[in-house]
């Protein structure tokens, strides 16, 4: 279970939220939310909430770009580490392996930074 901060840089992206039972339950997931996050919105992941969504972006004629951190608790030692996407032209699942321009708490520390200017 990851904690993670999602913030949007260009574009829009739609997160869609399922029943975190959802893995645990037979058929499709079943989805409880979905939301529209522009330039500049920021959304989030606990290990308590929205383990379970899925990014995607409805502007099929617009780049987006999204900047994205994850960080998992100290004891969790078994990480999912890539990011599942839908091939729909083949109907299965692929997996793409993120990778990483900064450590966590230096990240945290730029979001912060950029986040405490825009509130002034």
């Amino acid at each position: 279970w990851a904690s993670a901060v999602i913030k949007v840089l260009y574009g829009e992206i739609t997160s869609r939220y399922f029943n975190p039972l959802a893995a645990a339950v037979p058929g499709e997931p079943e989805m409880i939310g979905e939301r529209c996050y522009g330039v500049g919105d920021v959304t989030w992941l606990t290990p308590e909430m929205y383990q379970t969504h899925q990014l995607f972006n409805h502007n099929t004629d617009k780049t987006c770009i999204t900047i994205q951190t994850y960080r998992y608790r100290e004891n969790d030692i078994s990480h999912y580490e890539f990011f599942d996407w839908l091939d729909d032209a083949h109907d299965k699942i692929e997996h793409f392996r993120p990778d990483s321009d900064y450590g966590y708490m230096e990240l945290l520390k730029v979001v912060h930074d950029d986040y405490s200017k825009r509130a002034k």
